[in-house]
């Protein structure tokens, strides 16, 4: 049995942390003016890379939780989470955000923002899944947004919640509840579950869709789902859990699949990643008290056969973990909370018209105190390696978000909501300076921080 904690006391630690800004968000029915982007240090001694310059920080939405990027009508959309309710930002110039609209209501937690494809619904979670709410965003006038909520789920949703059709008539929890949500004003939980139907564990966490319309996902065993019948989906394959295992994998966070519509089936011993064939997932490792070799874990699959019933599907090809001092070294280890991973985003996402299929993926992935970390991943045989890093000193970042090749967006539990800049011909730190990044903030946790993960582990024990 899971150790059931209620949202009040969610809420209340959270809030106790943390120190609201006095200026309350607002929303008018004029155009706004200023970008509410300010300047929030990350304190003395605060560790970046030569290739990320920090511009600024949205920090009327601290505590940050987790975002979407989506474009509706040719407009570039952040669609973004926090303890404070929803913002939408207008993105479409990177360095000087524009708030749309925002929903005032207490909450936690919303990691994964999960929005329809036209932008007009977006789902708001539980952070123990014991309910959903429903907004719809509505027009004002000139292009301001409201967003309303209509609807409320009476009985579990999950962590979680995921649509899987791109007007989340459908929607999937993390724990395999199945929503029937046709009706935005009156969601029904079915008593149907995706996870039990196929055989999987009730304890997941995100879903993904790939580009060919197969729902990866983020359980042990990672598995890929064929929901174009909602009420019953299939396992199309699954990869071996003892894969996870052995490779101190699991518990997978989140993941994504490139290009996935260019997969061609090959031998199952061939050689090489081909397009298609590559999954990355990072792992989320919370309370392990040290860094350990199974800790914060992002990983590289191969996908090495896709047939119908397989169960073996996927083949390691790299994983990365964060680097850890020992106390011979003079170096305490990392964190006392542990070393965990969490959101991910990559660059390119998918491969656009004209465009030759990448040699390689920029990842930018958050890791709570360790700040957000820019890796590179070999297409071809999805090898890792590190590009830069951004740590502020007072910070837990949450998710990272590519809104284009240049422009990041991190949602912090502390901060808010940092933006960077990355500069692709700027230098790469050596080993030596990624190592002292990792090392940086060795032994040091916020209070919010130490909250926050140790919410985590409540809700993902059994």
């Amino acid at each position: 049995m899971r150790r059931r904690v209620s949202l009040a006391l969610v809420f209340a630690v959270v809030a106790a942390a943390v120190t609201l800004p006095a200026t309350a968000l607002e929303v008018t029915t004029s155009a706004l003016p200023v970008s509410p982007l300010v300047h929030l240090d990350p304190g003395a001694g605060y560790f970046t890379s030569p290739n990320l310059e920090y511009i600024g920080t949205l920090r009327n939405d601290a505590p940050g939780v987790g975002a979407r990027v989506l474009t509706v009508d040719g407009q570039k959309r952040l669609y973004m989470t926090g303890v404070r309710g929803l913002s939408i930002y207008d993105v479409d110039d990177p360095a000087q955000p524009q708030l749309l609209g925002h929903l005032e209501i207490p909450h936690w937690e919303n990691e994964d923002v999960t929005v329809s494809r036209d932008g007009r619904t977006v789902l708001m979670s539980e952070f123990m899944g014991t309910y959903m709410h429903v907004v719809e965003v509505r027009d004002l006038p000139n292009g301001l947004l409201l967003p309303v909520i209509v609807g409320f789920t009476e009985g579990p949703s999950g962590h979680i919640v995921d649509c899987v059709d791109d007007g989340c008539d459908w929607v999937y929890g993390s724990e395999g509840v199945i929503i029937d949500l046709r009706d935005k004003t009156n969601p029904v939980v079915t008593d149907r579950n995706w996870a039990r139907l196929n055989g999987l564990p009730t304890n997941g966490h995100n879903l993904q869709f790939d580009d060919t319309g197969l729902l990866w996902t983020d359980t042990t065993p990672i598995s890929a789902l064929d929901v174009s019948d909602p009420l019953n989906p299939v396992a199309i394959v699954k990869g071996d859990k003892a894969v996870q295992t052995e490779n101190r994998t699991a518990y997978q966070h989140n993941n994504l699949r490139p290009n996935a519509r260019l997969y061609k089936q090959r031998g199952i011993d061939a050689k090489g990643i081909k397009p298609g064939a590559l999954l990355m997932g990072n792992g989320e490792t919370n309370f392990s008290g040290t860094c350990q070799d199974d800790s914060g874990p992002f990983s590289t699959y191969r996908i090495k056969d896709m047939t119908p019933g397989t169960t073996d599907a996927l083949q390691i090809a790299d994983v990365f973990r964060p680097v850890s001092g020992d106390y011979a070294d003079g170096n305490p280890a990392v964190n006392g909370l542990g070393c965990s991973g969490h959101w991910f985003t990559i660059q390119p996402e998918d491969l656009t018209a004209g465009k030759k299929i990448p040699a390689s993926y920029d990842v930018a992935a958050a890791w709570y105190e360790h700040g957000t970390r820019l890796l590179n991943v070999d297409a071809s045989t999805g090898e890792i390696t590190q590009k830069g890093y951004f740590q502020p000193v007072v910070g837990a970042a949450s998710a990272a978000y590519w809104i284009d090749n240049e422009y990041i967006y991190v949602v912090d539990y502390e901060r808010g909501i940092d933006v960077l800049r990355f500069d692709a011909n700027a230098r790469v730190p050596t080993t030596l300076e990624f190592d002292a990044s990792w090392l940086a903030k060795a032994g040091v946790t916020s209070p919010l921080a130490e909250r926050e993960r140790y919410l985590c582990r409540l809700v993902t024990q059994g």
